[in-house]
């Protein structure tokens, strides 16, 4: 009787014989791309400070998952940071 380990051993060496897990030209134009420009990605998020019903000051963290940028010249706004792909952040 064959066991789960060895069977799904033998599955994955099957299909990576026949070549199954290769990518098609526009899945290699793709990765080609990403690895191209995923230095240039950020995560930028603010810390917004909401009030509770005594008029208490709670910082909450907001995060907002998509591209933008940020053009101002308010005074007085929370702090934003922006972590970069190296080890920093601004």
């Amino acid at each position: 009787m064959i066991t789960t380990n060895t069977f799904f051993f033998l599955l994955l060496l099957l299909f990576g014989c026949l070549g199954v897990s290769s990518f098609s030209a526009d899945e290699k134009e793709n990765i080609r791309i990403y690895e191209k420009s995923s230095r240039a990605v950020v995560n930028i998020s603010n810390i917004a400070v909401n009030y509770d019903f005594f008029y208490r000051a709670m910082p909450a963290k907001t995060r907002f998952p998509g591209p933008g940028f940020i053009i101002t010249n308010r005074k007085n706004l929370s702090p934003i940071i922006m972590w970069l792909k190296m080890p920093a952040n601004w």
